[in-house]
């Protein structure tokens, strides 16, 4: 096949019979023989500038490795960046990135990355303008400062790159130099800044000739050893004694590739204990926070179970989010299959089976079907129970080995969860798809066995309503899903339409089924329906703009693999945009944009749920510094998801709150970028006006090339206004006068020996209080609003106020001793507050060092056998 006529933009390669020795240093003669690439452009401050500093990129290539080469020239070598990071932190060091579409599609890419340090990093492309920083490949290359500048080698093996087998191929190149000291960018191909477009916009690497795709086989097992200190029992008042329980786990991951184009990766008994934990936030909404992906196996392909639309703001939906898979249980094993069937077709399928064992001694009351237990006596039967230190097997958990006291009170239930997805590309980065995803239980949650009674009668407790067993309130819930999506754009990218068109099926379950917070009652059989559709001009300057209408039925719902916040909504918002990302006067960017948005329910009432408008501005100083501000202003709304499960929609205060946000150059060694925001409550009613402030901050400190330190604050007193609090009686709710606040200190520090050996440490501390100040009450019935001027003074003498302490600390060793193959040593202490009778209503870490903790040493040991 004969290659496109040469213009900027296009590279050639060159066989190569030797494998190249990877020192950074490029003085093999194989790169004599490659052609020479220089005709770089200056992308950034300048757009189009010729640069300053000259670039030469050289391509070699075997029968399994491509090779890519780059001599970064430099007057002043010494002031060269080399600053040292972990694998895949994006540091503030001269680098240079290459990036390739081999499959040639003008939407998918591999990224590659490495700065003058050696440290590596890799992405994922997709969708021309998307990218998933977690996707990892292994990988080589190393670096090395020069008298004339710094040079780089990468060692990139062909089988993690998707290729046909067409006798000469043509790939999508793209190589870019930052160089941190004078925020230059220097790209192969001018990509314009204000074009919503990447991948799509490459120049070509040919001259590649006989290349078969590469079909191998990856096999990485582990072993993990954990001592784990933890309170003998579940109640937090009795942190005393702790226990050493001692577990050990085996299990592997598996890559291998089915075809040319399709890969199948699986892990048996995966372990995560060397992933960073969530971050702890403090969450006064009615509906699940969307934390992300940091576990490696979901993350390899997790850009085909996206839905569209991600890079244009929050996603209403997603009818997969990997975070429930592996929730309540441990994975017992996962497999996925990506990649491409023909051309222009791509596929993406995930199952896994979730499953665990539960403590043997803790008899028959710990499922959580039994939900009319309370949690006292949950917690007296917990730590009444018999301390069962043996190890036993359990055919559950096969490759785990622990204590049967260290095992969950609840019984796990096995669930199957399964996800599907096939997107075809229609013209340029167009695409239309389909995504199935189900989660459905393989067991009940109780069984005739549990109750000790013959014929199934249960000793309950006061109170409980169970006292036989039925199948019915045994059966555990299950949910089936299905979406079709497309993603339209003009053949520049400046113009986007795309939506998604989803429905869910209940599957099993209790009879009486579940309650959403709005009073919906889901039932089995129970079908929903939703989706969105977003149009919008993303590309060109100066003016922008883009609309969206959202929609979920009151009984749709898929949260059990995937994520809905709410149901029953609906919504229609827009955006103007004015923006100048190649500047405008002195300004290096420039943009701002007027927002408003509008809910209503989808019960037919028509509910408004909502108004919103918003203001935003961002400009970078001439300096590198980058200024702006937010106003926006909730309208008075009604929320029926905060009286839970009653189906009452209650009137909701509105608010004007301003944030200002501003961060110093991001090169420098020292460099701090920080908001602070005020809000004003409005009044109505028995509500007064009332005031907050908040203040979230960032320093970064880099004294020399081996360490980094992170310091996170926030510290925030936000009045939340009429809140809803309790139903002592029949038809009575109750409501107090909200006023939280939290404070949040994150400590990171990084040490690296070198670029595969590491030593990062994570602290976080958290506080927070919520304070009542005034309680009101109304009697209503289902589906009558309440109010602000419905509400009465009320003498509620029920405990209402909280307040809680943690401090969670993490130290990570890795070392990479071989490519692929890792040693993890880690430690971590989480630790909460004691109880107290009398919370304050403050952020003291009131009782911190007396509350219960938790102390687990891990060493995780992995090798890499490639075939």
């Amino acid at each position: 096949m004969a290659g496109p006529v040469a213009h900027a933009g296009d590279f050639q390669a060159a066989r190569t019979d030797r494998r190249i020795h990877l020192d950074g240093k490029l003085e093999e003669p194989e790169w004599a023989l490659a052609p020479v690439y220089s005709s770089f452009v200056e992308s950034f401050p300048r757009e189009g500038g010729l640069p300053s500093l000259r670039t030469e990129v050289r391509v070699l290539y075997d029968n399994g490795h491509l090779y890519i080469g780059v001599d970064c020239l430099d007057d002043h070598p010494e002031r060269i960046v080399a600053q040292l990071g972990r694998r895949d932190t994006l540091t503030a060091a001269d680098r240079v990135t290459v990036i390739i579409d081999s499959n040639h599609d003008h939407r998918t890419a591999y990224a590659f990355s490495l700065n003058a340090a050696g440290v590596l990093r890799d992405e994922l492309y997709f969708s021309d303008i998307n990218s998933i920083e977690a996707w990892d490949a292994v990988w080589d290359g190393a670096a090395a400062v020069n008298a004339h500048g710094w040079s780089a080698e990468f060692e990139i093996p062909l089988n993690i790159l998707r290729f046909g087998d067409a006798p000469e191929q043509t790939w999508g190149f793209f190589v870019e130099r930052h160089v941190p000291r004078t925020h230059q960018i220097f790209e192969s191909t001018l990509i314009p800044r204000n074009a919503n477009a990447r991948v799509s916009r490459f120049g070509h690497l040919t001259h590649l000739t006989r290349l078969k795709p590469k079909t191998d086989f990856e096999f990485a097992p582990y072993a993990a050893a954990r001592l784990n200190w933890a309170p003998a029992y579940a109640d937090p008042t009795r942190p005393h004694p702790r226990l050493l329980n001692p577990s050990g786990d085996l299990g592997a991951d598996i890559r291998a590739s089915l075809t040319s184009s399709l890969t199948l990766n699986a892990a048996i008994n995966p372990d995560f204990g060397q992933v960073e934990a969530d971050q702890v936030i403090l969450n006064l909404q009615n509906f699940e926070p969307l934390f992300p992906e940091k576990r490696p196996f979901f993350t390899q392909g997790l850009d085909l179970f996206l839905p569209p639309g991600g890079e244009y703001g929050d996603l209403p939906n997603q009818l997969f989010y990997s975070r429930h898979v592996g929730l309540d249980a441990p994975i017992l094993g996962a497999a996925k299959v990506t990649g491409s069937v023909r051309d222009g077709t791509d596929v993406g399928v995930l199952d896994a089976v979730v499953m665990g064992s539960n403590n043997p001694s803790q008899g028959p009351y710990y499922y959580s079907g039994f939900n009319t237990l309370s949690s006292a006596d949950l917690r007296s039967r917990t730590d009444s129970a018999p301390r069962d230190r043996q190890f036993e097997f359990h055919p559950s958990e096969p490759l785990h080995f622990g204590l049967n006291n260290a095992l969950p009170a609840a019984r796990p239930v096995s669930i199957n969860d399964f996800a599907a997805v096939v997107k075809q590309r229609l013209f340029g980065s167009s695409t239309i798809g389909l995504t199935l995803t189900s989660a459905l239980p393989l067991a009940q949650e109780c069984f005739p066995s549990d109750f000790r009674a013959p014929g199934g009668s249960l000793p309950a407790p006061a109170g409980s309503q169970l006292t036989t067993y039925s199948r019915d309130v045994c059966s555990v819930r299950g949910q089936n899903a299905a979406a079709v999506d497309w993603n339209l754009k003009s053949s520049d990218g400046q113009y986007t339409l795309l939506g998604v068109v989803h429905g869910s099926e209940q599957v099993g379950g209790p009879a009486d089924g579940m309650t959403f917070f709005d009073g919906t009652r889901l039932r089995p059989g129970d079908l929903g329906a939703g989706g969105y559709a977003y149009a919008a001009k993303s590309g060109g300057e100066p003016w922008r703009f883009d609309v969206l209408y959202f929609y979920t039925s009151p009984k749709e719902d898929f949260n059990q693999i995937g994520y809905l916040p709410s149901q029953n909504q609906q919504r229609i918002s827009g955006r103007i945009h004015f923006v100048k990302p190649t500047g405008l006067g002195q300004l290096r960017s420039f943009n701002v944009d007027a927002s408003w948005a509008s809910f209503l329910t989808t019960d037919g009432r028509l509910t408004r749920r909502g108004d919103y408008a918003g203001l935003n501005l961002q400009a970078m100083l001439p300096g590198f510094q980058t200024v702006g501000f937010s106003l926006n202003w909730d309208i008075p709304r009604f929320d029926v998801r905060e009286i839970h499960y009653a189906g009452i929609p209650m009137q909701r205060q509105g608010n004007v709150n301003l944030t200002l946000f501003a961060n110093t150059d991001a090169t420098l060694p020292f460099f701090v970028d920080g908001a602070v925001y005020f809000i004003r409550l409005l009044g109505g009613g028995e509500a007064p006006y009332a005031n907050g402030v908040g203040f979230d901050g960032r320093a970064v400190w880099r004294p020399q090339a081996r360490l980094e330190t992170q310091l996170l604050g926030s510290v925030v007193r936000q009045p939340q206004g009429i809140r809803y609090v309790g139903n002592p009686a029949g038809n009575q709710y109750v409501f107090g006068d909200q006023f939280p606040g939290f404070l949040s200190v994150t400590l990171r520090q990084s040490f690296v020996l070198s670029p595969k050996m590491t030593l990062q440490a994570y602290a976080q501390f958290f506080s927070d209080y919520v304070h009542y100040s005034r309680f009101f009450s109304v009697n209503r019935d289902s589906g009558q609003e309440v109010l602000l001027s419905d509400m009465r003074p009320f003498d509620y003498r029920a405990p209402a106020d909280s307040h809680g302490t943690v401090l969670n600390l993490n130290v990570v060793y890795r070392w990479e001793y071989r490519l692929g193959s890792a040693l993890f040593l880690v430690y971590s202490r989480s630790q909460s507050a004691f109880p107290g009778l009398n919370p304050p209503r403050d952020v003291r870490p009131y009782l911190l060092g007396s509350g219960p903790a938790t102390d687990t040493v891990l060493v995780k040991w992995s090798y890499l056998w490639g075939v």
